[in-house]
């Protein structure tokens, strides 16, 4: 019997090692006895994920990172981030080794992530030049900005599927594209937006909000159903605690006074 027992724990795990990616390597347990927690963020999105003067990470997802690993393994600094673009999801959960990704990726069709409780709900909105026509109504005939696979992107195709939708990879794309294109009008989410306008007086805010809110979901792979079950418990205590709000109103506040002393 005992060696039929250990015959079995063997046969376990060379399934783990065989077929890492259906999550035996990032599964709670594993991620417990590695110490480390590896979660995917924004590089260029402020105030959610982005880098700052002093080439750190920083915004909302870090510190939301970092009160994960301290929940779960006891101390904040046992987090390990890696930037998450706007690929598919499971593409990055595998290509960079991530247990979790935070950055909003919009990805609903694949059966090989899930994702958790939302941590945050957003809107859209619409930026323009001061001296370009505001409402909804003016965005008909002209071209609207988007980052690729973004909320805002699936949003006007699904609503919208007539209007002109130009794409950029990052934040830093985008508004490079949108300073120097006055034909253009940026569509991103609302706590972006509201950034950017207040930083440059060439902005404004055209349309305010488009649609419902939405939420903003960390995703895992399917099958780690013992860390989805994990983190969709602790994104309800951190809610209930008002952590989440708290490390919102942080980042804004952090980002704006990056940006006020440049």
């Amino acid at each position: 019997m005992q060696n039929l027992w250990k015959t079995a724990l063997a046969v376990c795990a060379g399934i783990c090692l065989t077929f890492a990616i259906f999550g035996c390597e990032n599964s709670l347990e594993s991620i417990k006895d590695r110490r480390v927690l590896h979660i995917g963020i924004s590089k260029a999105t402020p105030p959610f994920g982005y880098v700052d003067s002093s080439g750190e990470f920083a915004g909302l997802e870090v510190l939301l990172g970092r009160k994960l690993a301290k929940d779960l393994l006891g101390d904040e600094n046992r987090v390990r981030f890696g930037i998450a673009t706007n690929t598919q999801g499971l593409e990055l959960l595998d290509s960079l080794g991530l247990d979790i990704i935070l950055s909003n990726i919009h990805d609903p069709q694949s059966n090989a992530i899930a994702f958790a409780t939302p941590y945050i709900y957003t809107t859209i909105s619409v930026m323009g030049k001061v001296n370009q026509p505001q409402g909804i109504q003016e965005l008909a005939n002209a071209t609207i900005l988007v980052r690729s696979s973004s909320v805002a992107q699936a949003y006007f195709q699904a609503n919208y599927p007539k209007v002109t939708l130009q794409t950029c990879a990052d934040l830093r794309e985008c508004l490079t594209i949108f300073e120097r294109d006055d034909l253009s009008y940026f569509a991103e989410d609302n706590a972006i937006i509201t950034l950017l306008v207040q930083q440059n007086p060439d902005f404004t805010i055209s349309v305010r909000a488009l649609g419902d809110p939405y939420p903003i979901k960390p995703l895992v792979k399917s099958t780690n159903t013992s860390l989805l079950a994990w983190l969709n418990k602790e994104l309800s205590i951190l809610h209930k605690e008002g952590f989440l709000q708290q490390a919102f109103d942080s980042a804004v506040r952090s980002y704006y006074d990056e940006m006020r002393s440049r």
